[in-house]
């Protein structure tokens, strides 16, 4: 796989050798790469298929927003839940659930928390 993109040190774009680009996890995944460059597979734990610009763009867009350790507490909580329920979720919930977490941390930033329609 080659680099394109970090998004930050742990989440980076990348494309495999049949060209598709994809949408990695993994510790350093992203850390210090240039366009090009090799990327060490055996670092990445999660990967998201980036395949068409309609998927790709929302899923940069959302990934460009959100700090990188939003990112890893949502990946903790999965895999801590994935354990203790005894199923395995979808990979889309990783960027779900931190995209949601990363909204509830700007409410809260803003002074909008507990102002939602379920508190």
């Amino acid at each position: 796989m080659k680099f394109l993109k970090a998004f930050n040190n742990n989440v980076a774009l990348v494309k495999d050798a049949s060209n598709l680009e994809w949408i990695v996890m993994g510790t350093g995944v992203g850390y210090q790469k240039q366009k090009g460059d090799a990327i060490d597979e055996t670092v990445i734990r999660r990967k998201f298929v980036a395949e068409s610009s309609d998927i790709r763009r929302p899923l940069m867009k959302i990934l460009e927003n959100i700090k990188p350790e939003t990112l890893d507490v949502s990946v903790e909580l999965i895999k801590n839940a994935e354990v203790e329920i005894g199923v395995t979720f979808n990979d889309n919930i990783y960027l779900t659930l931190a995209d949601h977490l990363n909204f509830a941390i700007e409410r809260t930033n803003d002074g909008l928390e507990g102002s939602g329609a379920n508190t």
